[in-house]
């Protein structure tokens, strides 16, 4: 079964132990996560949680956990909003595994559950849970995965998880007056962003360049600008915070000053379009706002601090601060400004026209203000939601599951939410129309496309492999939904054995005398092992010119570095074109690893060993027998035999001279050679004739490489 489970809050008392615990056996003592690196537990070492495991209980009953149940907790902070994926799959018993999301290891709220996810009814059961919608760390707090056992079930779990921003295709619906919901042609990509603006759409790619269709008359889309930026908001007029956060672009309707940035902004972290009125939340958590103020929707309180969100309605303007709590200003004609007395905190919120909405804590939507459309009538049926945001006078929220809910006006059909849509990854209300993110997935496996690049993308277009073999750009001659080339990629895994002993003013160095190219992106992952009292203030790990930190603590004081191969790793992502040109010119690789010379030796005069490990895929030759053929081609077609089903033609793995099967050397391959080679079947000795493929064995490989070259030698 695969189930994403609707929020609850979880009546869940974690009761601090007396003693000390194994790290992971509760949920205040987390075995913290690194993205991609794969951590494993015994959970037999491990206790059932202090207090009732409620994990089981709603739509997480079926997990069939007891007081008894063994489990482990693990910690992962979100960098952003975004969706995050679990995986078990690994693991050698019958896993169950719950996230949970809070800003504290106490009362967590409960964000969704799996069971059999990686194999559905299979031998082995172990759970697997894709895109769980979850919120950046600093405002929702940390993800808490608990992992146990179907039944009490234990065994060795093997977890690791994957993070991807909102990432995703668009769509959009309702009004299109001005072309606001005909999405360009040439709109091609992963985009990160999209907000749906007064009969304008703007939308914010991957690479961070922008890009606006619909209504013009003030220059909306003409005057987008050019540059990189990470953060957009439009109404009748766009705003776009650069990369840097350093400067805030305004564009569009300005009269009434919402395109006058103030001088002397600083560094902001993301930005708000009112009706005519513009908000900016600044790195220091306060927030400054232009424009229209006949409301006072430009009215700041002076008592806002630690902001974490900003939204703006079409006259009133609203803040989350850090401890969740909303609040808002300006125009309050219709109840739009007034915070609910039992709204508690929130995750999210929104303005609409005259009515505003927000996702509280436990991921239930709340709305108010003017409600004559029926714009506040929150479906009681909604259930958990990640996404909300209000329009002129309808409200519209993407649901855990990914679906997109609407109600309120439906004037021009924005309401509608058209059928079949993909899940949903972001939703975005402009005055009549609606535009919206969703997660792409053209081989239907339940991945969003754009999480499976690194293995699908062998043109590295940034778009995945099947979306471009539908399209004919690449190839897939066996038709299995790989592209060839990627297929003749070969798994390079390198590790350096133990270095050390590694401390004050203790570098060492490792070196790959022969290292191949890279085709794909390259892990780097250092582990420290050992003496576990060691001290290190941190290791830089270099390469050539490039050179990166782990096992960090931040500041000057030295960090105990725990036995780190069990309890994960940092890791080092290298793109390909840099991992190539980071090869010397003699084809050798020299990393480095060097403790901090910061580092007192009298208080932090311990030793440890340190390991890196190297993992990539390196291209093959598509063309082994050099035929013409790519080999994947001339394999799935059985132009020729791949005796041993390792994916390489036989004549590839045979000695390079290509009469080897003829063994008595009569210029043919042919009965006498196969008696021979049946005469010495069985292990042989090195160098043996008949051992075509030199593996020590004379058996079905070598038969099938002299069936393969039946005939006059070397036709």
């Amino acid at each position: 079964m695969h189930q994403l489970a609707a929020t609850s809050i979880v009546a869940f008392a974690i009761v601090a132990p007396a003693f000390a615990q194994v790290t992971g056996d509760e949920m205040c003592n987390p075995i913290i996560l690194d993205e991609d690196v794969p951590v494993s537990v015994n959970l037999a070492t491990m206790t059932p949680s202090a207090g009732v495991p409620a994990a089981v209980t709603g739509q997480c009953a079926f997990l069939n956990w007891n007081a008894t149940t063994k489990d482990a907790w693990f910690k992962f902070n979100p960098p952003s909003d975004g969706r995050l994926s679990v995986l078990l799959c690994d693991s050698n018993f019958d896993t169950s595994v719950v996230l949970y999301q809070t800003t504290s290891c106490y009362n967590p709220f409960r964000i969704g559950c799996n069971d059999d996810g990686c194999q559905p009814g299979g031998p082995t059961y172990q759970s697997k849970l894709l895109e769980q919608p979850v919120v950046q760390a600093s405002l929702g707090g940390p993800v808490f995965i608990r992992v146990g056992g179907y039944n009490g079930a234990t065994g060795t779990a093997v977890l690791s998880v994957s993070f991807d921003p909102d990432r995703g295709e668009a769509r959009c619906w309702g009004s299109n007056a001005w072309g606001e919901s005909s999405i360009p042609g040439t709109l091609v990509g992963p985009l990160v962003a999209v907000d749906a603006g007064d009969y304008f759409t703007l939308a914010l790619r991957k690479d961070g360049t922008l890009r606006a269709w619909g209504n013009n008359f003030n220059g909306q889309v003409s005057g987008t600008p050019s540059g990189t930026f990470r953060a957009i908001a439009a109404s009748d007029h766009g705003l776009a915070l650069t990369f840097s956060g350093a400067e805030v672009r305004a564009w569009g309707n300005g009269a009434q000053g919402q395109c006058s940035v103030p001088a002397g902004l600083g560094a902001c972290l993301s930005v708000a379009a009112g009706g005519a009125h513009s908000l900016a939340l600044k790195t220091d958590g306060t927030v400054r706002a232009w424009g229209r103020n006949v409301e006072g929707q430009c009215n700041v309180p002076a008592t806002l601090e630690d902001v974490k969100r900003i939204a703006a309605g079409s006259n009133h303007s609203i803040a989350i601060v850090g401890t969740g709590i909303a609040s808002a200003w300006g125009l309050n004609a219709n109840g739009q400004s007034t915070i609910p007395s039992t709204l508690g905190p929130c995750l999210a919120i929104t303005g609409g026209g005259r009515h505003s909405a927000a996702i509280r804590h436990d991921r239930t939507v709340a709305a108010w203000g003017a409600n004559d459309f029926g714009q506040c009538n929150v479906p009681a049926d909604l259930g958990a939601c990640s996404k909300v945001d209000a329009g002129r006078d309808f409200t519209i929220a993407l649901r855990n599951d990914g679906s997109i809910r609407a109600w309120g006006s439906n004037a021009a059909g924005e309401t509608t939410v058209p059928a079949g849509l993909k899940p949903g990854i972001a939703v975005s209300a402009g005055q009549y129309h609606v535009a919206a993110l969703l997660a792409p997935d053209c081989d239907g496996n339940g991945v969003n496309d754009y999480l499976e690049l690194a293995g699908h993308d062998c043109n590295y277009n940034d778009i995945h492999d099947c979306v471009d073999i539908a399209a004919g750009l690449v190839e897939d001659c066996n038709g299995n939904g790989l592209c060839d080339n990627q297929e003749k990629m070969g798994l390079v895994q390198v590790n350096s054995g133990n270095m050390g002993p590694i401390g004050y003013l203790q570098n060492r160095s490792w070196t790959i005398p022969n290292a191949s190219q890279a085709a794909s992106r390259v892990l780097l992952i250092v582990h420290a092992v050992g003496d576990l009292s060691t001290y290190l203030e941190y290791v830089t790990v270099r390469i050539g010119t490039a050179s990166w930190r782990v096992f960090e603590s931040g500041g000057a004081d030295c960090v105990q570095v725990n036995n780190l191969t069990s309890t994960g790793a940092p890791s080092i992502v290298i793109q390909p074109s840099d991992f190539n040109a980071l090869i010397r010119p003699d084809g050798s690789l020299r990393i480095d690893l060097e403790p901090s010379i910061a580092v007192d030796p009298a208080a932090c005069g311990g030793a440890s060993w340190i390991r890196a490990e190297l993992s990539y895929n390196n291209a093959l030759s598509p063309d082994c027998n050099a035929n013409g053929l790519l080999d994947s081609c001339e394999l799935a077609a059985g132009y020729s035999p791949d005796t041993n089903g390792n994916g390489v033609v036989d004549s590839c793995e045979s000695p390079l001279n290509p009469c080897a099967p003829d063994l008595n050397g009569d210029g043919t391959v042919n009965g006498a050679d196969l008696g021979a080679l049946l005469g010495a079947w069985g292990p042989a000795s090195a160098g043996a004739a008949a051992d075509l493929d030199d593996d020590g064995l004379v058996g079905g490989a070598d038969l099938g490489i002299l069936l393969g070259a039946w005939g006059p030698c070397g036709s």
